[in-house]
């Protein structure tokens, strides 16, 4: 049965009072539609239980489709401040995030937040305990999930006030590798599980991330030695431990971030040293180590698995805080690499970068580009020193590739003034020169040329360029291409108005009907676009029926159908109609929830049109033939039920 909904005039009790206004709009706003109706019908059906308020964090149990029910945590927002709210949340779900269970448990805050039993924060039920009873309570979580006691070898993190000598190392190191290294060996990427805080297992990603939050509590504290050891400890054990296939089949990003997290806190250390008293900043031995710490996380990013987005302040930090004698190491390291040409760039990039901040010239930074043979900065370069002919030589000499190309004659584009003429000199040559290597890149070079005669002055050239560029690879852009360069300032009158009804012919006579569907929809000719549509499913279904057909042209038309039954909702209803029927088809045939949903979406449209149109007997006798043909697959219609497709 379905709850009530409670009454708009009952008073605010008293736990309500205590919390920022928190509405079913404000729900559906930071949620996806089918998420907020399913967490709605959750929420009806009674399915959230064992509610508890600890401080500003609500808690509850929901039943869901595994055999257990998923443990349900959202932070709501207290009376008198300001931002998101809630403003944190999580679900033991596969989907996590802002699931239906979630909203579930926010919708009966809503109707009534006296049923959230208080409960003490969990410091707050342990400081009363003795040491005896604190003991026999570890023992007993150890019992119950032997995972835990890896978390009793970790070291205490420091308290929030606490302070510490901030170049000494005070903690055992292995006390640090030894359960990192446990976790690793135990990580499954493809395990979606996640530990928390009501008594779940604990995945290894959870027990990393306790790791990386003790880094951080050392950085608080000013312990940095601490903070560098657990770091580095952290980050070496996951080079050694985990593999490849770990790192790139985490579709969770765990691991990446783990790292990220202790780059970043590295970081920390290392700018933090600046401001330190000379008696208290690292000696020696613990720069390097902390600066190898942070080059060996770049070259595990960069250099081994080509850039995943571990290292995004460390190396900045490496390169503003080193001295002459560090930056020199580094430099040592960087030149003893053996990467491919990807990588290679990375670490010319990580070169430069350091002998930039070290005052070198241009002169030096280009040189160490060529000796790096990386021909695009060095042109980019050259560029920027103003040494045009230099740099369209070197292009010339060097670059291969239309991509390369295009990018210099952008460069020389920003310049200005000379730089402009030379840059389209420059493809213009490139792309005849090359004509015919690579048609993909043929076709980049010529709608790059397009656009540049048409933005400098040279409508002619545009125009013949874009017209053979259509006639050789016939599509809406370059359709599009031709239209703008013909409508040119400089043209004569009339042009486009004379070539279109010729480009039309030539697409009807090869039966280019997509592309005229897509040209149709563009020009508001609806009438013109589903008799194109029409075509090409007549010619479809000649094909399919084992006629012979000329060969059929190859466009992706993508969506074409849907945005065409868009378009004619309103002069064409009962073609718009057919379409979604159609697609609405389509999504049952599929077998799945999601396609269900996708069917339930068309159905919505469906009945939307006929609605307004008055025809609502039709609209029922449809939604009932669809529910009686499909009464075998319930998935479907709970999906039209949350749709209220009834």
């Amino acid at each position: 049965m379905a709850r009530k909904k409670p009454a708009t005039n009952s008073p605010i009790s008293d736990v309500a009072a205590r919390f920022a206004p928190l509405t079913e709009n404000d729900i559906s706003q930071q949620t996806d539609q089918g998420s907020y109706s399913r967490g709605r019908a959750y929420y009806r059906q009674g399915r959230i239980h064992d509610t508890v308020l600890r401080s500003d964090a609500i808690e509850a149990l929901c039943d869901g489709s595994d055999y257990a029910p998923y443990r349900v945590q959202a932070s709501v927002l207290p009376v008198g401040q300001t931002g998101a709210n809630p403003r944190t949340l999580a679900c033991s779900c596969p989907r996590g995030g802002f699931c239906k269970h979630v909203v579930a448990m926010l919708l009966t805050w809503i109707d009534n937040p006296d049923q959230f039993v208080s409960r003490p924060t969990l410091a707050d039920a342990l400081v009363e305990r003795s040491q005896h009873e604190l003991i026999t309570l570890i023992e007993r979580m150890v019992q119950r999930n032997p995972e835990l006691e890896r978390l009793i070898e970790l070291p205490i993190p420091p308290a929030s006030d606490a302070t510490g000598p901030p170049n000494v190392v005070t903690i055992d190191e292995m006390a640090i590798r030894k359960p990192v290294r446990s976790a690793l060996n135990e990580f499954d990427p493809y395990d979606y599980g996640w530990g928390d805080s009501w008594g779940h297992n604990i995945s290894p990603p959870t027990e990393l991330r306790s790791t990386v939050e003790l880094g951080h509590r050392y950085l608080s504290a000013g312990q940095l030695a601490n903070a560098v050891v657990v770091f580095s400890s952290l980050a070496e054990e996951v080079f050694q431990e985990a593999n490849e296939d770990q790192i790139m089949s985490d579709e969770s990003g765990a691991l990446i971030g783990i790292i990220n997290d202790a780059d970043n806190g590295l970081a920390d250390a290392l700018e933090a040293q600046a401001t330190l008293p000379d008696d208290q900043r690292f000696d020696a031995g613990m720069r390097e180590r902390l600066i190898r710490a942070i080059y060996d996380i770049w070259r595990y990013d960069v250099v081994d698995l080509g850039g995943l987005g571990m290292s995004d302040r460390g190396p900045e930090a490496l390169v503003q805080q080193v001295d002459d004698d560090e930056r020199g190491m580094v430099e040592g390291w960087l030149r003893a690499e053996e990467a491919d040409e990807w990588r290679k760039s990375a670490v010319t990039e990580f070169l430069v970068d350091l002998r930039e901040a070290a005052g070198a010239s241009d002169e030096e930074l280009l040189a160490i580009y060529q000796e790096a043979k990386q021909w695009n900065d060095v042109a980019a370069m050259l560029v920027g020193m103003d040494r045009l002919d230099d740099a369209v030589a070197m292009v010339r000499q060097h670059l291969r590739t239309a991509p390369q190309v295009i990018n210099i004659a952008n460069i020389l584009l920003g310049h200005g003034g000379d730089a402009v003429q030379r840059a389209i000199a420059l493809v213009d040559d490139f792309a005849w020169e090359s004509e015919g290597d690579n048609e993909h890149h043929d076709a980049t070079l010529k709608n790059w040329l397009v656009a540049q005669y048409s933005a400098h002055g040279r409508p002619k050239d545009a125009l013949k360029l874009a017209e053979q560029q259509f006639q050789k690879q016939p599509s809406f852009r370059s359709w599009q291409a031709v239209q703008q360069a013909a409508e040119l300032s400089g043209q004569p009158e009339g042009t486009w108005g004379a070539m279109r009804p010729t480009l039309i012919e030539v697409m009807r006579s090869k039966e280019m009907w997509p592309l005229l569907v897509d040209i149709h929809l563009a020009e508001g000719d609806i009438a013109a676009a589903l008799d194109a549509f029409d075509r090409n499913a007549k010619r479809s279904g000649q094909r399919q029926a084992g006629l012979r057909v000329a060969p059929a042209w190859h466009y992706y038309a993508g969506d074409q159908d849907l945005r065409l039954a868009r378009a004619a909702e309103r002069e064409y209803p009962d073609r718009a109609l057919a379409i979604y029927r159609a697609r609405a088809q389509k999504g049952i045939d599929g077998r799945s929830r999601g396609n269900y949903q996708i069917a339930a979406g068309h159905l919505s449209q469906v009945k939307e049109i006929l609605t307004r149109l008055g025809r609502h007997d039709e609209w029922k006798a449809l939604i009932n033939e669809v529910r009686e043909t499909n009464k075998r697959l319930p998935a479907l219609r709970d999906e039209l039920d949350q749709a209220g497709l009834v």
